[in-house]
């Protein structure tokens, strides 16, 4: 599975919003995971001292058969200079396809007995398939600044992955922008 690479960019992706007060919901464009055959759908929603990630993995490469989601909360704090910081509170898996659910719980995936399509399962701090995810209250140090129509988060690299403050990216990834995504008028 995925869960190595993609908790990574999953708590990188939440760790703030750019230099203002800025707020809302954010969205990323699908992207393909060739070598996997799967994609990853990603947005981020930020309120006045939380923010809440959710990646989820499709079973294409396209985002059209969603399999199962992580969903990362917690509180966040941004620098003037756009250094973020964000820490985990609560780290959530959800399998979204019955399918997943089913192979999920034959392999007791998380230490979870039962998993059903559409519940969520608190993970933080738990071994799920054989990938260590982060405890609640970790922090994962990146950089945000806003673009036109969107914000930009840090480049994960292995040296300059988020885990310590040593480790805070240093670069942006001007690829992947996180679009401002407008609420819809009833």
């Amino acid at each position: 599975m995925l869960f190595s690479k993609l908790l990574v960019v999953g708590a990188l992706c939440a760790s703030g919003m750019a230099m203002g007060a800025v707020e809302g919901l954010y969205q990323a464009d699908c992207w393909p995971v060739q070598e996997e055959g799967l994609s990853v759908g990603r947005s981020v929603n930020f309120e006045k001292s939380s923010a809440t990630q959710v990646q989820t993995i499709y079973g294409d490469l396209t985002c059209a058969t969603a399999a199962y989601a992580f969903t990362f909360k917690g509180p966040y704090s941004i620098a003037a200079d756009g250094a973020a910081n964000f820490t985990s509170a609560s780290i959530e898996l959800t399998a979204i396809d019955a399918r997943i659910a089913a192979a999920f719980t034959a392999q007791k995936l998380c230490g979870v007995a039962e998993w059903v399509a559409g519940v969520p399962h608190e993970v933080a701090g738990l071994d799920c398939g054989g990938t260590q995810i982060p405890a609640a209250g970790s922090v994962t140090y990146d950089i945000v600044k806003e673009v036109q129509g969107g914000i930009v988060f840090g480049t994960v690299t292995e040296d300059k992955d988020g885990s310590t403050l040593e480790k805070r990216p240093t670069a942006f990834d001007e690829s992947t922008v996180f679009k401002a995504v407008t609420a819809t008028q009833d």
